[in-house]
This record gives structure tokens, sequence and C-alpha cells, in this order.
């Protein structure tokens, strides 16, 4: 229990002063000082040391011998239906000790116990007072305690402390889509572009490219389909209109959620076009084997659309020519070759 706990602690602290030499009896009752503080409606001072001296049976004045006593004790305002006492000894603030009650009439009953022991600290083994005695000598102003003199008050119950809270944490929160089906862990996109190509015919040569793609993060396997329409070549009084079909796969690997994607692959371009002014102005055709590197751009990245930007290497596995005449080459694609393109993505879930 905490009231008894307390009055225990005290009880030591009180009569654990260094001892100072005796006082003769005119003295004797400054060996004993007592200070209450408490709010209106509490037990007055004089009515806990009244109860103090109903209890011990004899004025409040310490044994000859015996060091002086000094106990401070003040209530606050209550919290709520909590009522605390804080009590110090002549040791000051180190013999501090609280005593918690559910009302002050307890607490002014348990400083007057206090106040007993240290008077008397034999007070406890003492016999019970007759059934019979008169209460006449107990003081007026002592009335706020209903209970009978008695060796021992039964303790005070401790105020119960407060259960701990379970912790709740928050269930996360799921969108409707989300809790109707998990997500596939692979996914597709297809988009369009704009591009250009410099190196595969000649000059700048305008056209579109159509992805797909399917995406399995991080990875992303992607098929292109281009076209790039005719671009006008001569060469020693041969001329001829060339266009160029792309079809090339490669592998991704996505980077910042897919905001930058760098990949490699491989690429099969079919170089060709009809001859002006020639002898022969059936058409014809080339092959072109490349090995290719690049980087895609997807912002933002999360979205069902985004937009893209993508850059290619591209590298020819042999050097080719594309001829009309078969004695003048009309056209030589460069052995490095650059496409860029602009465009935009729809992804598939």
């Amino acid at each position: 229990m905490r009231v008894a706990g307390a009055l225990l602690f005290f009880t030591t602290a009180a009569v654990a002063e260094p001892a100072v030499p005796v006082m003769d009896a005119s003295v004797a009752d400054r060996r004993f000082t007592f200070e209450w503080q408490a709010p209106d409606g509490c037990p007055t001072e004089s009515a806990v040391l009244a109860r103090a001296e109903q209890l011990v049976g004899h004025r409040l004045t310490p044994a000859s011998g015996t060091p002086p006593i000094a106990l401070f004790a003040t209530v606050p305002s209550p919290v709520g239906s909590s009522w605390q006492m804080r009590v110090t000894s002549g040791a000051g603030a180190a013999g501090a000790r609280t005593v918690n009650a559910t009302s002050c009439d307890e607490l002014g009953e348990a400083m007057a116990l206090l106040i007993a022991l240290s008077i008397e600290p034999d007070y406890v083994a003492r016999p019970a007072a007759p059934s019979g005695a008169s209460p006449s000598s107990v003081p007026p102003h002592a009335a706020f305690l209903d209970a009978p003199s008695a060796p021992e008050p039964p303790p005070l119950p401790a105020a119960p402390a407060p259960a701990p809270e379970p912790v709740r944490h928050p269930a996360p929160r799921r969108s409707a889509a989300s809790s109707a089906r998990p997500e596939s862990p692979i996914h597709g996109a297809v988009s369009g572009s704009g591009a250009v190509w410099v190196g595969r015919l000649p000059g700048v040569a305008p056209g579109g490219v159509l992805r797909g793609a399917l995406l399995s993060e991080p990875f992303v396997l992607s098929l292109e389909l281009g076209f790039f329409p005719m671009q006008h070549a001569e060469a020693q009084g041969v001329g001829g209109k060339l266009w160029l079909g792309t079809l090339g796969g490669s592998l991704g690997y996505a980077l910042f959620g897919g905001l930058v994607t760098p990949s490699a692959g491989v690429e099969l371009d079919l170089l060709r076009g009809v001859g002006q002014g020639v002898s022969t102005p059936e058409s014809a055709g080339v092959w072109l084997l490349g090995l290719d590197g690049g980087v895609l751009f997807r912002y933002p990245p999360r979205s069902a659309v985004s937009v893209l930007a993508a850059g290619t290497l591209s590298v020819l596995a042999e050097q080719a020519s594309f001829r009309i005449d078969p004695d003048v080459p009309l056209f030589h694609p460069a052995r490095v070759g650059a496409q860029f393109g602009l465009g935009a993505e729809l992804t598939i879930r």
C-alpha cells in the first residue's frame, strides 16, 4: 500500500536526525514543528494535530532525549478525483514522499497517523484502548474524523493506477481497386513516338516508331517497329529515293522507379529504294544488322500515361552500301547511327 509505505519511510526519516542536547520542559514543545498547507474544504492544521493527539493519547511532545521532529505537508488542488499529499521531514527535499488518496479527509487522517508515529514510534505496539473509553478529551475541532480512537487506523486504499491503453496501430488504407484484386507483377505498355534517324538515310530522316513492352520491375522487354519515309540520294549522276523500315528488340533495367531505363538490344533494318535516271529503275534493297544501346526517360513513371524521350546509338555489324546501278553505289549507311524520339506511353495493368 502506498500510504503504508510512505508512513514507514517518514517514521524512519523523522527519527534519523542527528542527536541534539536535551531541552528543559519549558521549551519542549518547540522540539516538534508541523506545517500544513491544503485547499479549502480540507482538514485544518489544528484538526490534524488534534487527531494526532487523540491517537497518541497525550500532547505532541517528543520523548526526552530524542531529536527534534519537523514535518511539512502540502496538498495541492486535486486532479480529477485523485488527491495527493507531499510530505517532507527535517531532512528537506531528500526526505520527501507523496501519499495518494481519494479524498482530502483521508490525507488528513494519514498525516495524523504519521505525526503519531513520529512522536511515539512504538505507538502501533500499544494495546487497544478500552471499548468504554470516554471520547470527551477529543477537541471539538477534530470533528472531521468519524472513526473512533484506535491503535492504528486501517490503511488507506491507494488510488488505482490507470491501466495503460493498448497501442493501436492504424490499419493501412487500401484503395477500392487494390482491395478488389492484387496488382499483377507483370504489366504491359504501348507507346508511339516521333523520331529521327541520323546515319541510316541521307541527311536527317524523320519518321515514327511504335513500341510495345512487358514490364516486370525492374526489367523491361521491348519490341520496336519504325518507318522512315523516302529521302533523296544522288551519286555520280545516279539518283534514287530511299526509305527505311526498322525492327528491334531490347532488354532494359528500370532505375529510380522507372524514371530512367537504360537498355541494350539488336536491330534489323531494311533500306529500300527506287532509282531515278538510271537504266534499271526497279526498286532494290539491302538488309542492315545493328547492335543498339540506348536510354529511355519516362515522366511521370507511375501514372497510366507517361511522356517518353528516347535516344539510341546503333552500330552496324557489317558495312553495307545501297546500289541501284551495279556499278555505282548510291548510298553508304554510316557505321554508327543515332535515333532520337519523343512520344507518349500508355501503361496497361
